[in-house]
């Protein structure tokens, strides 16, 4: 008899205590300094619930393998300052560590809904007018002119960059002429300044070709004038040497 109360009461003591069971305990700090926490209250959603007020800054948590909540805060004047939650999973016996860190709480995010709706409907929205003769005819004219002005400068730039200090007119200064070209005007001098083209091939030394070339050049330098006549030309000299 005395043995068979012994095995019922071993386990009933078996079925008291958890099968395995982890502590998991820490400390509590504020984010704002680092500096542990004292008073902070701490929850765990275990079952039955389980509460503390961490005094020394410190808690300490018997739980069964599961997923649980840890949530800690901080109030000062009954109100809430510092807060955390915590998720954790608690699998094998053992003894665990786990600090909370408790940042500023975040204000309640249903405070508008303390508003009614007559409250909200008593709330005079106000826009301000525009300012009087500032409209968008103003600012068109505004806009135009601004650019007129860029185009003005940007033009006064590119004519001042395109200016060399000393570069005369083409016209004005005097042309430099090689040896062929001058060969050319004298044999027109020789002819009494007019010539046909076939004459001056027979006073100079080079070809048909060259001599059109060099008659062109002297054409454009205004040396020349060439006047066409038949199948040929009649070349006159305009400036005298």
């Amino acid at each position: 008899m005395l043995a068979k109360l012994l095995f019922i009461a071993l386990a009933l003591l078996a079925i008291a205590i958890p099968a395995s069971a982890a502590i998991i305990q820490g400390s509590i700090y504020s984010a704002e300094t680092f500096e542990p926490l004292n008073n902070a209250i701490i929850t765990v959603n275990s079952v039955p619930e389980q509460q503390l007020v961490a005094k020394d800054a410190n808690y300490s948590f018997n739980l069964e393998p599961g997923a649980y909540e840890i949530k800690a805060r901080y109030f000062e004047n009954q109100k809430l300052v510092l807060e955390a939650n915590e998720i954790l999973k608690v699998g094998d016996e053992g003894t665990f560590s786990l600090d909370l860190i408790l940042f500023p709480a975040v204000e309640d995010a249903n405070l508008f809904e303390e508003l009614t709706q007559d409250e909200l409907g008593n709330i005079d929205l106000e826009i301000p007018e525009s300012p009087k003769g500032f409209d968008l005819l103003s600012i068109a004219l505004a806009t135009i002119l601004a650019a007129l002005i860029a185009i003005m400068l940007y033009s006064l730039y590119k004519q001042k960059r395109g200016k060399k200090p000393g570069l005369e007119k083409a016209g004005k200064k005097p042309a430099i002429l090689d040896k062929n070209a001058l060969e050319v005007l004298q044999a027109l001098k020789e002819r009494g300044n007019r010539a046909t083209q076939k004459e001056l091939l027979e006073k100079v030394h080079f070809g048909e070709a060259y001599l059109s070339l060099v008659l062109t050049e002297l054409e454009s330098e205004g040396k020349i004038k060439k006047i066409k006549k038949g199948r040929g030309n009649i070349i006159i000299l305009k400036e005298k040497e």
